[in-house]
């Protein structure tokens, strides 16, 4: 079957290819992003963990106003499990900042590409996804499959009619020269006889091309299958995510209440310094746990994008 003087299964096989290139794009695209924000929390937690020295400092030179003896030791073995994780968050940071160059085309060049004050943060809404069809006209990978199983399904059209006698009707047979008629005939004979012969091998070429057909049908249908549970289980993911945040945060700021309370007595001279700096660690680890947390949120977005062929409309 022809479709603007070039064979359907072409055309579709070459749309299959267009596909797929896309695809490649918006793998790419994904890992950028992936990269970007990752580069965002190594940033936030390097930014946080300075701090963290900084206010152990703050809380040691307090303590020692108030004692002479017996309370620097612990205080700095606080203040030394901030500073021992900032290697490794420069190193995290650093190593984001080198994959984002590569990802972009360039090669590292030890600065950084996100912005000082970028955050970790992005709509909360979700935007509308429509059916599961959807998927069809959205997934390069499925629009890729698609196209092949068309493709398919136009290539045993041809290979069955390729069995048929190639035949050119004119109106020579009617000359009514014998010597004519006779070459029309032979010519006929050869046409008929040639595909004849050769049904074998003409047969098999129609099976072969069906079992692609049927192989093409299921890799299809594994690929949709697939991108519904993939959307789904993202989807079921995000919201999960996003309960154990909350959770997180509450528990966040009842630590924080404690911390200060437990200062504000400390500094009334009612407890000593332990409560405080059993509540500052605590509350220290949350807040770097908050940070791991908010980047896995928002990759379980980037995710999303990713399942849905990244043409989400926007709200």
């Amino acid at each position: 079957m022809l479709f603007g003087g070039r064979p359907l299964s072409d055309r579709y096989s070459e749309q299959a290819r267009q596909a797929d290139a896309e695809l490649v794009a918006l793998s790419l695209s994904s890992e950028v992003a992936n990269a970007y924000f990752g580069s965002v929390a190594a940033a936030n937690k390097l930014q946080l963990l300075r701090q963290q020295v900084q206010l152990d400092q703050d809380l040691l030179d307090l303590i020692q106003l108030r004692h002479d003896q017996g309370v620097g030791t612990v205080v700095d073995v606080l203040q030394q499990e901030s500073q021992t994780l900032i290697p490794l968050a420069e190193s995290e940071l650093r190593s984001f900042e080198n994959l984002l160059d590569i990802l972009v085309g360039e090669l590292p060049d030890g600065n950084n590409r996100i912005p000082d004050a970028e955050q970790l943060s992005f709509d909360a809404r979700m935007p509308p996804l429509g059916v599961p069809a959807d998927l069809l006209v959205q997934r390069p990978d499925l629009r890729a499959a698609l196209a092949d199983l068309v493709a398919a399904d136009a290539s045993i059209g041809v290979a069955v009619a390729e069995r048929l006698p190639q035949l050119t009707l004119s109106g020579s047979v009617a000359e009514g020269a014998t010597s004519s008629y006779e070459g029309v005939l032979s010519s006929l004979a050869a046409n008929f006889t040639g595909p004849l012969l050769d049904w074998g091998r003409r047969k098999a070429e129609v099976e072969r091309r069906k079992s692609i057909y049927q192989e093409q049908l299921l890799r299809f249908t594994e690929l949709f299958l697939g991108a519904v549970e993939e959307v789904e289980t993202t989807l079921y993911q995000e919201q999960k995510q996003r309960e154990f945040l909350k959770r997180l945060r509450h528990r966040r700021d009842i630590l924080q209440r404690a911390q200060e309370e437990s200062d504000a007595r400390f500094k009334q001279g009612i407890d000593d310094y332990l409560p405080v700096l059993t509540a500052l660690q605590s509350l220290r680890e949350i807040e770097r746990d908050l940070i791991d947390e908010q980047l896995e949120l928002l990759q379980l977005r980037i995710r999303l994008h990713l399942v849905t062929g990244g043409r989400m409309p926007q709200i």
